[in-house]
């Protein structure tokens, strides 16, 4: 979850910053840290933080706890989408 979220946030700053500025670093850095097929998926993405998002969303589904508790980080997930 934790990696997650940090693509998360790494893809709204990549996303946020001019088109050239920094490009290379960000594809090298998920490149580094996520699975080839993740990494690939988020880089392809025409909206690289809603695919981040959807990943963190997964990632939570697979977590060990109760729907009740799922659904609720899911709902507090919808506000960054929704900003």
């Amino acid at each position: 979850v934790s990696l997650m979220t940090w693509a998360f946030v790494r893809s709204m700053k990549r996303h946020l910053s001019p088109p050239d500025e920094d490009e290379d670093d960000y594809v090298a850095e998920i490149r580094a840290r996520l699975t080839p097929d993740q990494a690939d998926a988020i880089i392809s993405a025409v909206h690289r933080p809603n695919r981040a998002l959807y990943d963190l969303s997964v990632a939570i589904e697979q977590l060990p706890m109760h729907f009740v508790r799922k659904n609720s980080i899911n709902g507090n997930l919808s506000i960054f989408e929704d900003t």
